[in-house]
């Protein structure tokens, strides 16, 4: 029984459903560019990127407007 078909791949198109970006390395290969999972290099287990606009996208106005400044974001998300 393969966890990737049973457990992980139904997972990830669960996510994919609820609208989140899904990075899928298949199954059986070992990954050699980091840049295919938003990442700078494999080390990294926070994604930085992501998470700015992450951010960015849920802090709007109620007209849609961001509403962090520059160097509240600079401060605060760096």
């Amino acid at each position: 029984m393969s966890e990737y078909l049973h457990v992980e791949r139904p997972f990830l198109d669960q996510l994919g459903t609820l609208g989140w970006t899904v990075v899928d390395q298949g199954h059986g290969i070992i990954p050699s560019d980091p840049a295919a999972s938003l990442q700078v290099s494999f080390r990294e287990w926070l994604l930085p990127e992501v998470f700015r606009n992450a951010v960015r996208g849920i802090n709007r106005t109620g007209g849609g407007q961001e509403w962090l400044s520059a160097s509240l974001r600079t401060r605060g998300i760096n």
